[in-house]
């Protein structure tokens, strides 16, 4: 025990020091006179500005597409719950052969970074 001491003993009695200072400079701030009672102030009435209106000015609703305006026409049905469907478009696009050798040409795949040696 007496080798912990030897060992902080050079800051030991300078932090009691420290603690009964903080306690005495408590104590004597308790000490003091009565603080004076603040008189209270009356409230004062407060001036607003009155509201100024200014007219905002409206735009007239843009009008409505028809294809957004309700009720909507049902599809043509088949009567077996299926729509039917024209297939025109996709007879046209089929059925040019030059649409059909510019869209089979197959991209050019670029090497993966991950190939070869490494």
């Amino acid at each position: 025990m007496s080798e912990l001491f030897r060992k902080h003993a050079r800051w030991v009695g300078p932090a009691v020091l420290f603690c009964v200072g903080v306690l005495v400079a408590v104590f004597a701030a308790g000490c003091g006179p009565a603080p004076t009672p603040v008189a209270p102030i009356p409230p004062t009435p407060t001036q607003y500005a009155p509201p100024t209106i200014v007219p905002t000015p409206t735009t007239p609703p843009r009008p409505t597409p028809v294809a957004l305006q309700f009720p909507l026409p049902a599809p043509a049905s088949t009567g077996d719950g299926f729509v039917k469907a024209d297939d025109s478009n996709c007879r046209a696009c089929h059925t040019d052969e030059a649409r059909l050798r510019e869209l089979a040409k197959e991209p050019e795949q670029a090497p993966s970074l991950s190939e070869g040696e490494g």
